[in-house]
Protein backbone atom coordinates (compact mmCIF):
# COMPACT_ATOMS: atom_id res chain seq x y z
CA UNK A 1 0.00 0.00 0.00
CA UNK A 2 2.66 2.64 0.89
CA UNK A 3 4.47 1.97 -2.41
CA UNK A 4 1.22 2.52 -4.32
CA UNK A 5 0.61 5.80 -2.47
CA UNK A 6 4.13 7.03 -3.23
CA UNK A 7 3.75 6.12 -6.91
CA UNK A 8 0.41 7.89 -7.13
CA UNK A 9 1.72 11.03 -5.45
CA UNK A 10 4.74 10.98 -7.75
CA UNK A 11 2.40 11.07 -10.77
CA UNK A 12 0.80 14.39 -9.75
CA UNK A 13 2.15 17.71 -10.98
CA UNK A 14 0.83 21.13 -11.99
CA UNK A 15 -0.39 19.79 -15.34
CA UNK A 16 -2.78 17.47 -13.48
CA UNK A 17 -5.07 20.45 -12.80
CA UNK A 18 -5.45 21.66 -16.39
CA UNK A 19 -5.51 25.34 -15.48
CA UNK A 20 -7.76 24.92 -12.42
CA UNK A 21 -5.83 27.18 -10.06
CA UNK A 22 -8.34 26.84 -7.22
CA UNK A 23 -8.11 23.05 -7.37
CA UNK A 24 -4.32 23.27 -7.55
CA UNK A 25 -4.22 25.54 -4.49
CA UNK A 26 -6.42 23.13 -2.52
CA UNK A 27 -4.21 20.19 -3.48
CA UNK A 28 -1.08 22.14 -2.54
CA UNK A 29 -2.49 22.89 0.90
CA UNK A 30 -3.42 19.20 1.29
CA UNK A 31 0.16 18.29 0.34
CA UNK A 32 1.53 20.65 2.99
CA UNK A 33 -0.76 19.09 5.57
CA UNK A 34 0.38 15.64 4.45
CA UNK A 35 4.00 16.60 5.08
CA UNK A 36 3.12 17.78 8.59
CA UNK A 37 1.41 14.44 9.29
CA UNK A 38 4.19 12.30 7.83
CA UNK A 39 7.20 14.06 9.30
CA UNK A 40 8.61 12.90 12.60
CA UNK A 41 10.13 15.62 14.80
CA UNK A 42 13.65 14.86 13.65
CA UNK A 43 12.52 15.04 10.04
CA UNK A 44 11.22 18.55 10.66
CA UNK A 45 14.01 19.95 12.81
CA UNK A 46 16.90 19.36 10.35
CA UNK A 47 14.76 20.96 7.66
CA UNK A 48 14.53 24.07 9.82
CA UNK A 49 18.20 23.99 10.85
CA UNK A 50 19.95 23.19 7.60
CA UNK A 51 17.87 22.77 4.49
CA UNK A 52 15.88 26.00 4.58
CA UNK A 53 18.64 28.40 5.76
CA UNK A 54 21.20 27.02 3.32
CA UNK A 55 18.73 27.00 0.45
CA UNK A 56 18.48 30.74 1.00
CA UNK A 57 22.28 31.08 1.10
CA UNK A 58 22.75 29.09 -2.11
CA UNK A 59 19.98 31.11 -3.80
CA UNK A 60 21.62 34.39 -2.80
CA UNK A 61 25.02 33.24 -4.08
CA UNK A 62 23.46 32.07 -7.35
CA UNK A 63 21.80 35.45 -7.82
CA UNK A 64 25.09 37.26 -7.23
CA UNK A 65 26.73 35.02 -9.85
CA UNK A 66 23.87 35.42 -12.38
CA UNK A 67 23.35 31.64 -12.40
CA UNK A 68 19.58 31.83 -12.89
CA UNK A 69 19.93 34.30 -15.75
CA UNK A 70 22.49 32.04 -17.42
CA UNK A 71 20.25 28.98 -17.13
CA UNK A 72 17.06 30.80 -18.17
CA UNK A 73 17.40 29.85 -21.86
CA UNK A 74 16.69 26.23 -20.88
CA UNK A 75 19.99 24.90 -22.27
CA UNK A 76 21.96 22.75 -19.77
CA UNK A 77 25.17 24.32 -18.53
CA UNK A 78 28.31 22.88 -16.96
CA UNK A 79 29.87 24.29 -13.82
CA UNK A 80 32.67 25.72 -15.98
CA UNK A 81 30.16 27.49 -18.25
CA UNK A 82 28.25 28.87 -15.26
CA UNK A 83 31.48 30.15 -13.70
CA UNK A 84 32.59 31.87 -16.91
CA UNK A 85 29.18 33.48 -17.46
CA UNK A 86 29.18 34.85 -13.89
CA UNK A 87 31.99 37.26 -14.73
CA UNK A 88 33.51 36.51 -11.31
CA UNK A 89 36.47 34.51 -10.09
CA UNK A 90 34.62 31.42 -8.88
CA UNK A 91 36.10 28.23 -7.53
CA UNK A 92 34.42 25.40 -9.42
CA UNK A 93 34.16 23.11 -6.40
CA UNK A 94 32.56 25.93 -4.40
CA UNK A 95 30.00 26.59 -7.13
CA UNK A 96 29.17 22.91 -7.57
CA UNK A 97 28.41 22.57 -3.85
CA UNK A 98 26.02 25.52 -4.04
CA UNK A 99 24.37 24.07 -7.15
CA UNK A 100 23.99 20.67 -5.49
CA UNK A 101 22.09 22.36 -2.68
CA UNK A 102 19.76 24.02 -5.18
CA UNK A 103 19.28 20.76 -7.08
CA UNK A 104 18.38 18.95 -3.87
CA UNK A 105 15.43 21.31 -3.28
CA UNK A 106 14.45 21.32 -6.98
CA UNK A 107 15.40 24.93 -7.67
CA UNK A 108 17.45 23.55 -10.58
CA UNK A 109 17.77 20.10 -12.17
CA UNK A 110 21.09 18.26 -11.93
CA UNK A 111 21.69 16.28 -15.13
CA UNK A 112 25.16 14.93 -14.31
CA UNK A 113 27.90 15.47 -11.76
CA UNK A 114 28.54 19.02 -12.98
CA UNK A 115 25.68 19.84 -15.38
CA UNK A 116 22.52 21.74 -14.47
CA UNK A 117 19.32 22.89 -16.13
CA UNK A 118 16.65 25.47 -15.32
CA UNK A 119 13.27 24.86 -13.71
CA UNK A 120 10.24 27.14 -13.70
CA UNK A 121 11.34 28.31 -10.25
CA UNK A 122 14.88 29.16 -11.36
CA UNK A 123 13.45 31.02 -14.37
CA UNK A 124 11.32 33.06 -11.97
CA UNK A 125 14.43 33.78 -9.90
CA UNK A 126 16.01 35.28 -13.01
CA UNK A 127 13.46 38.11 -12.96
CA UNK A 128 14.15 41.48 -11.27
CA UNK A 129 11.14 41.03 -8.97
CA UNK A 130 12.38 37.75 -7.48
CA UNK A 131 15.98 38.95 -7.22
CA UNK A 132 14.81 42.07 -5.38
CA UNK A 133 12.72 39.95 -3.00
CA UNK A 134 15.71 37.83 -2.03
CA UNK A 135 17.89 40.93 -1.64
CA UNK A 136 15.33 42.59 0.63
CA UNK A 137 15.07 39.41 2.69
CA UNK A 138 18.84 39.56 3.21
CA UNK A 139 19.02 43.30 3.89
CA UNK A 140 15.95 43.42 6.11
CA UNK A 141 14.34 40.24 7.40
CA UNK A 142 17.41 38.10 8.09
CA UNK A 143 19.44 41.07 9.33
CA UNK A 144 16.66 41.85 11.80
CA UNK A 145 15.44 38.44 12.85
CA UNK A 146 18.74 37.14 14.20
CA UNK A 147 18.85 39.99 16.73
CA UNK A 148 15.27 39.66 17.96
CA UNK A 149 15.52 36.83 20.53
CA UNK A 150 18.01 38.97 22.48
CA UNK A 151 15.77 42.02 22.04
CA UNK A 152 12.78 40.28 23.62
CA UNK A 153 14.87 38.85 26.44
CA UNK A 154 16.06 42.38 27.23
CA UNK A 155 12.80 44.32 26.73
CA UNK A 156 10.17 41.76 27.62
CA UNK A 157 7.99 39.35 25.69
CA UNK A 158 5.25 41.71 24.56
CA UNK A 159 3.95 43.56 21.51
CA UNK A 160 5.54 46.96 20.92
CA UNK A 161 3.06 49.24 19.17
CA UNK A 162 5.19 52.34 18.54
CA UNK A 163 6.55 52.08 14.96
CA UNK A 164 9.37 54.45 15.94
CA UNK A 165 10.42 52.21 18.83
CA UNK A 166 9.88 48.56 18.02
CA UNK A 167 12.08 45.55 17.12
CA UNK A 168 12.85 46.94 13.64
CA UNK A 169 15.04 49.70 15.09
CA UNK A 170 17.08 47.21 17.14
CA UNK A 171 17.41 44.76 14.27
CA UNK A 172 18.58 47.33 11.71
CA UNK A 173 20.50 49.51 14.19
CA UNK A 174 18.59 52.62 13.11
CA UNK A 175 16.49 55.35 14.66
CA UNK A 176 14.30 55.58 11.56
CA UNK A 177 10.92 53.94 11.12
CA UNK A 178 10.67 51.31 8.39
CA UNK A 179 9.32 53.69 5.75
CA UNK A 180 11.84 56.37 6.70
CA UNK A 181 14.57 53.74 6.32
CA UNK A 182 13.24 52.88 2.86
CA UNK A 183 13.32 56.55 1.90
CA UNK A 184 16.94 56.77 3.02
CA UNK A 185 18.02 53.74 0.95
CA UNK A 186 17.46 54.02 -2.80
CA UNK A 187 18.20 50.36 -3.52
CA UNK A 188 15.85 49.10 -0.82
CA UNK A 189 12.94 51.31 -1.92
CA UNK A 190 13.39 49.94 -5.45
CA UNK A 191 13.60 46.37 -4.13
CA UNK A 192 10.45 46.88 -2.06
CA UNK A 193 8.51 48.17 -5.09
CA UNK A 194 9.73 45.23 -7.18
CA UNK A 195 8.71 42.82 -4.41
CA UNK A 196 5.21 44.30 -4.39
CA UNK A 197 5.03 44.08 -8.19
CA UNK A 198 6.17 40.46 -8.13
CA UNK A 199 3.65 39.53 -5.44
CA UNK A 200 0.83 41.23 -7.34
CA UNK A 201 1.78 39.62 -10.66
CA UNK A 202 1.85 36.17 -9.07
CA UNK A 203 -1.57 36.52 -7.43
CA UNK A 204 -4.92 37.01 -9.08
CA UNK A 205 -5.78 40.69 -9.03
CA UNK A 206 -8.49 41.69 -6.56
CA UNK A 207 -10.69 42.98 -9.37
CA UNK A 208 -11.00 39.44 -10.76
CA UNK A 209 -12.51 37.83 -7.66
CA UNK A 210 -14.39 40.87 -6.31
CA UNK A 211 -17.84 41.61 -7.85
CA UNK A 212 -16.83 45.04 -9.09
CA UNK A 213 -19.77 45.39 -11.50
CA UNK A 214 -21.99 46.26 -8.53
CA UNK A 215 -20.08 49.50 -8.00
CA UNK A 216 -21.37 50.85 -11.31
CA UNK A 217 -24.96 50.95 -10.04
CA UNK A 218 -24.10 54.55 -9.14
CA UNK A 219 -21.57 56.49 -11.16
CA UNK A 220 -20.94 60.24 -11.11
CA UNK A 221 -19.15 60.64 -14.45
CA UNK A 222 -17.71 63.99 -13.36
CA UNK A 223 -15.86 62.51 -10.36
CA UNK A 224 -12.91 60.11 -10.11
CA UNK A 225 -14.05 56.50 -9.97
CA UNK A 226 -11.25 54.82 -7.99
CA UNK A 227 -8.50 56.25 -5.79
CA UNK A 228 -5.83 53.74 -4.75
CA UNK A 229 -4.30 55.16 -1.56
CA UNK A 230 -0.73 53.96 -0.99
CA UNK A 231 -0.98 52.11 -4.29
CA UNK A 232 2.77 51.83 -4.99
CA UNK A 233 3.44 51.86 -8.73
CA UNK A 234 -0.14 51.05 -9.68
CA UNK A 235 -0.38 47.26 -10.00
CA UNK A 236 -3.77 47.05 -8.24
CA UNK A 237 -5.43 49.91 -10.07
CA UNK A 238 -4.04 48.55 -13.34
CA UNK A 239 -5.91 45.30 -12.74
CA UNK A 240 -9.11 47.28 -12.26
CA UNK A 241 -8.42 49.31 -15.42
CA UNK A 242 -7.99 46.13 -17.46
CA UNK A 243 -11.34 44.81 -16.23
CA UNK A 244 -13.09 48.18 -16.63
CA UNK A 245 -11.27 50.17 -19.36
CA UNK A 246 -14.21 52.56 -19.48
CA UNK A 247 -12.89 54.10 -16.25
CA UNK A 248 -9.61 55.27 -17.84
CA UNK A 249 -8.92 58.88 -16.98
CA UNK A 250 -10.86 58.53 -13.72
CA UNK A 251 -8.35 56.33 -11.90
CA UNK A 252 -5.89 57.75 -9.35
CA UNK A 253 -2.91 56.04 -7.73
CA UNK A 254 -1.32 57.77 -4.74
CA UNK A 255 1.93 57.11 -2.91
CA UNK A 256 5.05 58.82 -1.60
CA UNK A 257 6.88 61.10 -4.05
CA UNK A 258 9.86 58.73 -4.35
CA UNK A 259 7.52 55.87 -5.30
CA UNK A 260 5.46 57.94 -7.76
CA UNK A 261 8.76 58.99 -9.37
CA UNK A 262 9.51 55.41 -10.43
CA UNK A 263 5.95 54.54 -11.52
CA UNK A 264 5.49 53.82 -15.20
CA UNK A 265 1.78 53.13 -15.41
CA UNK A 266 -0.90 53.36 -18.08
CA UNK A 267 -1.79 56.81 -19.39
CA UNK A 268 -5.34 56.28 -18.14
CA UNK A 269 -4.10 56.28 -14.52
CA UNK A 270 -3.16 59.54 -12.78
CA UNK A 271 -0.25 59.17 -10.37
CA UNK A 272 -0.28 61.56 -7.45
CA UNK A 273 2.05 62.15 -4.50
CA UNK A 274 0.05 61.95 -1.28
CA UNK A 275 0.74 61.28 2.39
CA UNK A 276 -2.14 59.29 3.86
CA UNK A 277 -1.52 60.90 7.27
CA UNK A 278 -3.00 64.05 5.77
CA UNK A 279 -6.60 64.60 4.57
CA UNK A 280 -7.46 62.89 1.29
CA UNK A 281 -7.32 65.58 -1.45
CA UNK A 282 -9.54 63.74 -3.96
CA UNK A 283 -13.14 64.15 -2.80
CA UNK A 284 -16.27 62.30 -3.86
CA UNK A 285 -14.76 59.28 -5.62
CA UNK A 286 -16.89 56.16 -5.98
CA UNK A 287 -14.17 53.88 -4.50
CA UNK A 288 -11.26 54.51 -2.17
CA UNK A 289 -8.98 51.48 -2.11
CA UNK A 290 -6.43 50.39 0.50
CA UNK A 291 -4.35 47.27 -0.15
CA UNK A 292 -1.97 45.98 2.51
CA UNK A 293 -1.86 49.39 4.21
CA UNK A 294 -3.75 48.94 7.47
CA UNK A 295 -1.83 45.80 8.40
CA UNK A 296 1.23 48.05 8.64
CA UNK A 297 -0.28 50.02 11.51
CA UNK A 298 -1.80 49.33 14.93
CA UNK A 299 -5.44 50.32 15.46
CA UNK A 300 -4.73 53.84 16.71
CA UNK A 301 -2.76 54.72 13.57
CA UNK A 302 -5.12 52.81 11.27
CA UNK A 303 -8.03 54.91 12.54
CA UNK A 304 -6.25 58.09 11.44
CA UNK A 305 -5.73 56.71 7.92
CA UNK A 306 -9.38 55.68 7.63
CA UNK A 307 -10.66 58.99 9.01
CA UNK A 308 -8.58 60.99 6.51
CA UNK A 309 -10.30 59.05 3.71
CA UNK A 310 -13.73 59.18 5.33
CA UNK A 311 -13.63 63.01 5.26
CA UNK A 312 -13.39 62.87 1.45
CA UNK A 313 -16.12 60.25 0.99
CA UNK A 314 -19.59 61.23 -0.22
CA UNK A 315 -22.19 59.65 2.05
CA UNK A 316 -24.55 57.35 0.20
CA UNK A 317 -22.19 57.15 -2.78
CA UNK A 318 -18.53 56.50 -1.90
CA UNK A 319 -17.24 53.11 -0.76
CA UNK A 320 -14.04 52.19 1.05
CA UNK A 321 -12.54 48.89 -0.14
CA UNK A 322 -9.80 47.35 1.98
CA UNK A 323 -7.82 44.35 0.74
CA UNK A 324 -5.82 42.66 3.44
CA UNK A 325 -5.09 39.37 5.13
CA UNK A 326 -7.71 37.80 7.31
CA UNK A 327 -6.68 35.33 10.02
CA UNK A 328 -9.15 32.64 11.11
CA UNK A 329 -9.66 32.26 14.84
CA UNK A 330 -8.33 28.67 14.60
CA UNK A 331 -6.09 26.81 12.12
CA UNK A 332 -4.63 29.93 10.47
CA UNK A 333 -2.67 29.90 7.25
CA UNK A 334 1.12 29.99 7.95
CA UNK A 335 1.65 32.62 5.24
CA UNK A 336 -0.75 34.95 7.05
CA UNK A 337 0.79 34.25 10.46
CA UNK A 338 4.31 34.70 9.07
CA UNK A 339 3.40 38.08 7.61
CA UNK A 340 1.65 38.89 10.90
CA UNK A 341 4.93 38.40 12.79
CA UNK A 342 6.76 40.43 10.13
CA UNK A 343 4.33 43.32 10.65
CA UNK A 344 4.82 43.06 14.41
CA UNK A 345 8.60 43.46 14.09
CA UNK A 346 8.53 46.20 11.44
CA UNK A 347 5.67 48.36 12.70
CA UNK A 348 4.28 47.04 15.97
CA UNK A 349 1.23 46.10 13.90
CA UNK A 350 -0.14 42.87 12.44
CA UNK A 351 -2.82 40.95 10.62
CA UNK A 352 -6.37 40.87 11.97
CA UNK A 353 -9.15 38.37 12.46
CA UNK A 354 -12.55 39.12 10.92
CA UNK A 355 -13.93 40.24 14.30
CA UNK A 356 -10.96 42.59 14.74
CA UNK A 357 -11.66 44.12 11.31
CA UNK A 358 -15.29 44.71 12.27
CA UNK A 359 -14.22 46.33 15.55
CA UNK A 360 -11.68 48.60 13.82
CA UNK A 361 -14.21 50.03 11.36
CA UNK A 362 -16.92 50.34 14.02
CA UNK A 363 -14.53 52.47 16.08
CA UNK A 364 -14.55 55.17 13.35
CA UNK A 365 -18.28 55.09 12.64
CA UNK A 366 -18.14 52.70 9.70
CA UNK A 367 -19.32 49.16 9.02
CA UNK A 368 -18.34 46.24 6.83
CA UNK A 369 -21.16 45.55 4.38
CA UNK A 370 -19.57 42.64 2.51
CA UNK A 371 -16.49 40.45 2.86
CA UNK A 372 -15.23 39.15 -0.49
CA UNK A 373 -12.74 36.35 0.24
CA UNK A 374 -10.08 35.31 -2.24
CA UNK A 375 -10.46 31.70 -3.43
CA UNK A 376 -6.67 31.28 -3.60
CA UNK A 377 -5.04 32.87 -0.58
CA UNK A 378 -5.97 34.11 2.93
CA UNK A 379 -6.98 37.61 1.89
CA UNK A 380 -10.30 39.41 1.55
CA UNK A 381 -11.67 42.66 0.20
CA UNK A 382 -13.80 44.37 2.83
CA UNK A 383 -16.53 46.61 1.43
CA UNK A 384 -16.96 49.39 3.99
CA UNK A 385 -19.51 52.19 4.28
CA UNK A 386 -20.77 54.72 6.81
CA UNK A 387 -22.58 53.17 9.80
Amino acid sequence: MPDNIASYLDSIDIKSFDGDDVGRAKALEAAHQLIYRLEKPWDTLPRWFWREPYTHLATSIALDLKIFETLADGVPKSIEQLAVKSGQQVDHAFLNRMMRMLAGVRVVVQLSQDSYQATELSKALATPEAAASVALTNDLTLTMITKLPAYYREHGYKIFTDPANCPFQRGLQTKSTFFQWLGENTKQVSDFSLLMQGWSAAHTNWAVWTPTASFFSQDDKDAPFLVDVGGSVGHDVEGFRQKHPETEGRLVCQDKPEVVAIANGHAGIKFMAHDFWTPQPVAGARIYFLHAILHDWPDEKSRLIIQNIKLAMKKGYSKLLVQDFIIPDVNPDPLATGIDLNMMQLFGAGERTESQWHALFASVGMKIEHVHKSPLHPQAVFEVDFS
